[in-house]
Protein backbone atom coordinates (compact mmCIF):
# COMPACT_ATOMS: atom_id res chain seq x y z
CA UNK A 1 0.00 0.00 0.00
CA UNK A 2 1.34 3.21 -0.95
CA UNK A 3 1.55 5.84 1.94
CA UNK A 4 2.32 9.35 2.33
CA UNK A 5 6.44 8.52 3.19
CA UNK A 6 6.41 7.00 -0.32
CA UNK A 7 4.73 9.81 -2.24
CA UNK A 8 6.66 12.43 -0.14
CA UNK A 9 10.36 10.67 -0.86
CA UNK A 10 9.28 9.97 -4.71
CA UNK A 11 8.38 14.24 -4.96
CA UNK A 12 11.99 15.14 -2.99
CA UNK A 13 13.97 12.58 -5.00
CA UNK A 14 12.34 13.98 -8.39
CA UNK A 15 11.06 11.13 -9.68
CA UNK A 16 8.15 10.86 -12.19
CA UNK A 17 4.91 9.46 -10.16
CA UNK A 18 3.50 6.50 -11.38
CA UNK A 19 -0.23 5.68 -11.39
CA UNK A 20 -0.62 4.36 -7.56
CA UNK A 21 1.48 7.41 -6.36
CA UNK A 22 -0.65 9.63 -8.93
CA UNK A 23 -3.66 8.07 -7.65
CA UNK A 24 -2.60 8.60 -3.89
CA UNK A 25 -1.67 12.62 -5.06
CA UNK A 26 -5.35 12.99 -6.29
CA UNK A 27 -6.78 11.77 -2.99
CA UNK A 28 -4.25 12.97 -0.34
CA UNK A 29 -4.84 16.60 0.90
CA UNK A 30 -1.75 16.78 3.07
CA UNK A 31 0.38 15.56 -0.18
CA UNK A 32 -1.19 18.03 -2.34
CA UNK A 33 -0.44 20.79 0.28
CA UNK A 34 3.07 19.83 0.50
CA UNK A 35 3.45 18.90 -3.50
CA UNK A 36 4.65 22.63 -4.54
CA UNK A 37 7.27 22.44 -1.63
CA UNK A 38 9.12 19.17 -2.17
CA UNK A 39 9.15 20.30 -5.72
CA UNK A 40 11.17 23.07 -5.06
CA UNK A 41 13.15 21.73 -2.61
CA UNK A 42 14.05 18.77 -5.11
CA UNK A 43 14.92 21.42 -7.97
CA UNK A 44 17.16 23.26 -5.60
CA UNK A 45 18.79 19.90 -4.56
CA UNK A 46 19.87 19.46 -8.12
CA UNK A 47 21.91 21.86 -8.85
CA UNK A 48 25.48 21.03 -8.83
CA UNK A 49 27.94 22.21 -6.17
CA UNK A 50 31.09 24.27 -7.63
CA UNK A 51 34.22 22.32 -6.52
CA UNK A 52 36.58 24.92 -4.66
CA UNK A 53 39.90 25.42 -6.81
CA UNK A 54 42.54 22.35 -5.95
CA UNK A 55 44.64 25.05 -4.06
CA UNK A 56 42.54 25.69 -1.57
CA UNK A 57 42.43 22.23 0.02
CA UNK A 58 45.67 22.82 0.78
CA UNK A 59 45.41 26.15 1.99
CA UNK A 60 42.68 25.05 4.33
CA UNK A 61 44.40 22.12 5.93
CA UNK A 62 47.97 24.33 6.39
CA UNK A 63 45.84 26.91 8.18
CA UNK A 64 43.63 24.43 10.50
CA UNK A 65 47.01 22.44 11.39
CA UNK A 66 47.27 24.47 14.50
CA UNK A 67 43.97 23.23 15.28
CA UNK A 68 43.98 20.31 14.78
CA UNK A 69 47.49 19.28 16.44
CA UNK A 70 45.59 20.74 19.71
CA UNK A 71 43.08 18.96 19.05
CA UNK A 72 44.97 15.56 18.98
CA UNK A 73 47.01 16.07 21.53
CA UNK A 74 43.89 16.95 23.91
CA UNK A 75 42.40 13.27 22.67
CA UNK A 76 45.65 11.63 23.35
CA UNK A 77 45.69 13.41 27.13
CA UNK A 78 42.00 12.34 27.38
CA UNK A 79 42.34 8.57 26.28
CA UNK A 80 45.37 8.27 28.43
CA UNK A 81 43.70 9.25 31.31
CA UNK A 82 40.62 7.14 30.71
CA UNK A 83 42.75 4.03 30.48
CA UNK A 84 44.34 5.17 33.33
CA UNK A 85 41.38 5.20 35.20
CA UNK A 86 39.89 2.11 34.07
CA UNK A 87 43.20 0.81 35.38
CA UNK A 88 42.80 2.31 39.05
CA UNK A 89 39.33 1.15 39.71
CA UNK A 90 40.24 -2.50 40.76
CA UNK A 91 42.41 -1.24 43.28
CA UNK A 92 40.38 -0.96 46.26
CA UNK A 93 39.60 -4.67 45.82
CA UNK A 94 43.38 -5.66 45.33
CA UNK A 95 44.02 -3.62 48.45
CA UNK A 96 40.93 -5.26 50.46
CA UNK A 97 41.91 -8.97 49.23
CA UNK A 98 45.62 -8.38 49.96
CA UNK A 99 44.78 -6.80 53.52
CA UNK A 100 42.78 -10.08 54.19
CA UNK A 101 45.30 -12.77 52.61
CA UNK A 102 47.76 -11.24 55.07
CA UNK A 103 45.71 -10.96 58.00
CA UNK A 104 45.15 -14.46 57.54
CA UNK A 105 48.37 -15.67 57.08
CA UNK A 106 49.66 -13.84 59.88
CA UNK A 107 46.51 -15.49 62.46
CA UNK A 108 48.40 -19.01 61.05
CA UNK A 109 51.81 -18.31 60.99
CA UNK A 110 51.32 -16.78 64.70
CA UNK A 111 50.24 -20.06 65.87
CA UNK A 112 52.72 -21.82 64.20
CA UNK A 113 56.09 -19.36 64.61
CA UNK A 114 57.15 -17.47 67.52
CA UNK A 115 55.24 -13.94 67.22
CA UNK A 116 58.33 -11.96 66.32
CA UNK A 117 59.20 -14.61 63.34
CA UNK A 118 55.71 -14.30 61.92
CA UNK A 119 55.73 -10.74 62.04
CA UNK A 120 58.71 -9.90 60.26
CA UNK A 121 57.52 -12.52 57.49
CA UNK A 122 54.52 -10.75 57.15
CA UNK A 123 56.35 -7.46 57.46
CA UNK A 124 58.56 -8.52 54.77
CA UNK A 125 55.65 -9.74 52.59
CA UNK A 126 53.53 -6.89 52.98
CA UNK A 127 56.36 -4.63 52.11
CA UNK A 128 57.10 -6.65 49.17
CA UNK A 129 53.43 -6.51 48.08
CA UNK A 130 53.14 -2.85 48.57
CA UNK A 131 56.41 -2.11 46.09
CA UNK A 132 55.27 -4.24 43.56
CA UNK A 133 51.19 -2.96 43.87
CA UNK A 134 53.52 0.73 43.56
CA UNK A 135 55.39 -0.33 40.73
CA UNK A 136 52.38 -1.87 38.67
CA UNK A 137 49.93 1.37 39.23
CA UNK A 138 53.27 3.77 38.75
CA UNK A 139 53.77 2.10 35.68
CA UNK A 140 49.77 2.26 34.13
CA UNK A 141 50.37 5.88 33.04
CA UNK A 142 53.24 5.16 31.36
CA UNK A 143 51.61 2.23 29.53
CA UNK A 144 48.81 4.30 28.83
CA UNK A 145 49.95 6.78 27.12
CA UNK A 146 52.46 4.65 24.99
CA UNK A 147 49.62 3.01 23.61
CA UNK A 148 47.19 5.40 22.90
CA UNK A 149 50.54 6.64 21.23
CA UNK A 150 50.86 3.89 19.41
CA UNK A 151 46.68 3.49 18.41
CA UNK A 152 47.51 7.28 17.18
CA UNK A 153 50.48 6.54 15.08
CA UNK A 154 48.84 3.27 13.76
CA UNK A 155 45.64 5.13 12.53
CA UNK A 156 47.31 8.56 11.29
CA UNK A 157 50.80 7.04 9.94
Amino acid sequence: MIGCDDLREALLLGRTLDATLAAHLAGCDECRAVERELGALAAALDHEVAEPPRHATAHVLHAAQPLLARHAQRELWRRSARAVAAALIPLPIVLVANLLFVRTVYVWMESVLPVGVSLFLIGNYAALLALLLAAIYGAIPLLAARQVGFAHEVRHG
